[in-house]
């Protein structure tokens, strides 16, 4: 059995911790503080299209807090409202561009996850780049037929239930070919581990970030 170092595990730990702490503290500096991380993470992963969602996303909720509260005289719980929005924008994007779908459920899949949960979103999520070459394929047919398919066409849907239909046949006969049973406990070609270096990092940006706290309002 080989092991596999992730941070996954710490990562999804660290994003619902603060999801959790943003929710219930009323905190504009720790909503700033997240913000501004995740920004900066996210530069240096240079995931451009994601600093513009983070900062796209959330603005029209966003104005839409701070108005209806403003409206009150709150302009404290306003802002509090307003910066809570990107907070959570920013963690969502942090989740999408750095937590490894496919390790994540491996992860949770060796911690008890049942087996027929797991391998059917890793069939999910690997198809995908299939199924996009499968909508595309339908798309070309149907203009070869002088008809244009938009994604609110019924018939484009209708097709592409029939395709996910006989995908299904095949993906239960290759897994059962491969030997899969969900009633029994399958071993693990590689074991997933949280390295602590990892652990530690995660664990000193929730403190770093709660400084945030010290700061008086």
């Amino acid at each position: 059995m080989k092991k596999e170092e992730t941070n996954v595990f710490a990562l999804v730990l660290l994003l619902i911790a603060l999801t959790l702490e943003i929710s219930f503290i009323r905190s504009t500096w720790l909503n700033c503080a997240i913000v501004v991380g995740v920004l900066s993470h996210l530069i240096c992963l240079k995931k451009w299209w994601g600093i513009f969602w983070t900062l796209l996303l959330p603005l029209l909720p966003a104005l839409a807090n701070y108005w209806a509260i403003q409206l009150h005289g709150d302009n404290s719980q306003a802002m509090i409202l307003f910066t809570r929005s990107f907070a959570l924008a920013a963690l969502g994007m942090t989740f999408l561009y750095s937590v490894h779908l496919n390790q994540l459920l491996r992860y949770w899949h060796q911690k008890g996850l049942p087996s027929h949960f797991t391998y059917g979103l890793l069939v999910v999520l690997n198809a995908i780049p299939v199924i996009q070459k499968e909508i595309q394929a339908v798309r070309e047919a149907s203009l070869l037929r002088g008809k244009t398919l938009h994604f609110w066409s019924p018939l484009f849907y209708i097709k592409a239930i029939f395709i996910a239909f006989n995908w299904r046949d095949s993906y239960i006969e290759a897994m059962y070919a491969h030997g899969f049973d969900e009633t029994i406990k399958r071993s693990c070609y590689r074991q997933l581990e949280t390295p602590k270096s990892a652990s530690l990092t995660c664990f000193l940006i929730f403190l770093l970030i709660n400084l945030t706290l010290l700061i008086p309002r």
